[in-house]
């Protein structure tokens, strides 16, 4: 019976803990419906890879829009492939 009830009880409420889970909100509990992550702060920034150019170089097959930030010039880039070529 115990055991019955457990199921019950994970079968009702499972559905309603997965529901809304389109996005991730950091610092918001209501994530824009167009964002996969939104990151709300009055104080405090994100912080992304720091990379020289000789490690930036090394990363095999970049998605497009790979984002670090290249440590050697100082600048933060976005990959971006062209006819096969950073």
């Amino acid at each position: 019976m115990r055991t019955l009830i457990l199921g019950i009880f994970i079968a009702l409420i499972l559905p309603h803990l997965c529901e809304g889970q389109d996005g991730v909100g950091i610092g918001t509990v209501s994530p824009d419906s167009s964002s996969i992550l939104e990151i709300e702060s009055t104080e405090k920034g994100i912080l992304i890879p720091r990379l020289s150019t000789t490690e930036m170089l090394t990363i095999a097959s970049p998605a497009d829009g790979l984002m670090v930030y290249n440590t050697t010039i100082n600048s933060l880039i976005f990959m971006l492939m062209e006819d096969g070529h950073r």
